[in-house]
């Protein structure tokens, strides 16, 4: 199918086919790509048979990309940094995509989705594509379907992508096991120096970045990053070395300097093949992740697994012992049922 009869198709419908969505993410078409990554975000029952479908027929991802992870406390300006960069760098040779992760809430599992707008200049850019996600309540700072979507977009065409997470603090150990290199933005003189002694998401980091480092700021900056360095000083750990920036979006200060530094690392990693080693074990911790998903979902609906655990919770409410000793007592139970 011709690059124009699947814009044809685009423009005179709403409605999807599986394989147009194939023909166009191929393609490069944005609006495709868009609701390809719609249909694998969709929690919808009705949604499953198509998802299949649509990874059935995509091609083996082969793509050799650039995977950024941007986190980092709220305020930090992430959005801010990934403004002032990727304007910079996105070209016909950097074709560049965010995937901005929102929290979802916990009452009405809506998000707010605000990244595309904070980063105005961006939207405007035919090498840039934003697509801001609800988590969907998914800890760890992604979304459920992060993964997929950072597929769908290398087989757009897009050869560095940037995940930018919700940012809220240590929990976020999961987009090691989805990007290349984690970049971690910290605000100067809100404190954030004492998480540099902590073990979490900073000692993961590959990039310790100190943002805002400009006017009366610069000061506590320069002494928020030495705290860094100190603490961090003795758990370098293999693999990559930490490495330590000041920045400003206002100023330019070590904007260039932070591209320049993952272009080298990017040149290592082509060097040593390291990238394909991450890709195969990235692809295993999801592939594991997805089937413990799938049957948490298979025993929630069972009709005889929800009666049980009905029993349990009203054997519960009547009983001193502990959730953990009735959890264990459950599961015994289920597996007894189960044919030998």
């Amino acid at each position: 199918m011709s690059k124009e009869s699947v814009i044809s198709k685009i423009k005179s419908r709403n409605k999807w086919l599986v394989n147009d969505l194939v023909s166009g993410v191929l393609q490069g078409n944005i609006s495709a790509l868009s609701k390809a990554i719609t249909l694998v975000e969709s929690q919808s029952p009705k949604d499953i048979s198509s998802k299949n479908k649509l990874f059935e027929q995509l091609p083996s991802n082969q793509a050799k990309t650039l995977r950024i992870a941007v986190t980092g406390v709220p305020g930090a300006g992430k959005s801010s940094i990934l403004e002032s960069l990727v304007d910079e760098i996105a070209s016909d040779t950097h074709k560049v995509a965010i995937l901005a992760i929102d929290p979802s809430s916990p009452m009405s599992m809506g998000s707010i989705l605000g990244d595309k707008t904070r980063m105005e200049k961006l939207a405007k850019n035919p090498d840039v594509y934003i697509r801001p996600s609800p988590n969907q309540l998914h800890l760890g700072g992604l979304s459920i379907y992060t993964y997929e979507s950072i597929s769908l977009l290398e087989l757009a065409g897009f050869n560095t992508i940037f995940v930018e997470t919700v940012g809220v603090g240590q929990s976020e150990f999961e987009v090691k096991q989805l990007t290349d290199l984690v970049w971690m933005v910290l605000a100067p003189g809100g404190g954030d120096e004492l998480q540099g002694i902590k073990k979490g998401i900073i000692e993961m980091a590959d990039f310790i970045i100190v943002n805002k480092a400009d006017g009366d700021l610069m000061s506590s900056a320069k002494v928020a990053l030495s705290h860094y360095k100190n603490a961090l000083h003795y758990n370098q750990g293999s693999g990559i070395q930490k490495e330590f920036f000041l920045c400003s979006t206002y100023s330019g200060l070590g904007i260039k300097d932070l591209w320049s530094r993952t272009m080298a690392i990017k040149e290592k990693f082509e060097s040593t093949d390291e990238i394909s080693l991450k890709r195969i074990q990235q692809k295993s911790y999801w592939f594991e992740k997805r089937v413990m998903e799938g049957w948490t979902s298979i025993l929630s609906s069972n009709p005889y697994f929800r009666g049980k655990l009905d029993e349990y919770a009203d054997i519960l409410k009547r009983s001193n012992n502990t959730p953990f000793f009735y959890a264990n007592q459950f599961i015994s139970d289920v597996l007894r049922s189960l044919p030998k």
